[in-house]
C-alpha cells in the first residue's frame, strides 16, 4: 500500500465458529476501528438506506467487507472488528512513503 492519498486496502470481516469455519447464518454488526494514517471508508449494508461510509457494517452469510484509503502519510494501520458475541480481531498494513516531486510522478500504476 503507498502512502499516495488513494490506495485503498479491502478487509473482509467473517464471523466464525471455535474451529474457524465461517457461520453462514451470522448476521449480526460489526463495529470497527482504525488507527493510524489511514481513513475508514466504511463498507456496503444492502437494503439499509444511508449505511454507507458508518464505522459498522452487518455480517451478511456471515461475511462483509470494508475499505480503509491511505493518506500521504506513510505508517502501519491497524483496523480492529468487534461484534458482540464474538472475540474482537485486528489486522494491520503498512503504507510506504512515495516521493512525488511537485506532486507528480512519472511512474504508471503498474510499476508500483
Amino acid at each position: 500500500m503507498l502512502a499516495d492519498g488513494s490506495d485503498i486496502a479491502f478487509f473482509d470481516v467473517e464471523a466464525v465458529d471455535a474451529q474457524g469455519r465461517r457461520m453462514p447464518t451470522h448476521l449480526a454488526r460489526v463495529d470497527f476501528a482504525l488507527t493510524g494514517p489511514g481513513q475508514f471508508l466504511g463498507g456496503f449494508n444492502p437494503g439499509k438506506p444511508g449505511s454507507v461510509r458508518k464505522p459498522y457494517v452487518d455480517t451478511e452469510a456471515g461475511i462483509n467487507r470494508v475499505f480503509v484509503r491511505a493518506t500521504r502519510t506513510a505508517g502501519t494501520l491497524t483496523l480492529r472488528a468487534t461484534c458482540n458475541g464474538l472475540g474482537a480481531a485486528t489486522a494491520t498494513v503498512t503504507s510506504s512513503p512515495i516521493t512525488l516531486p511537485g506532486g507528480l510522478t512519472t511512474r504508471m500504476p503498474t510499476g508500483y
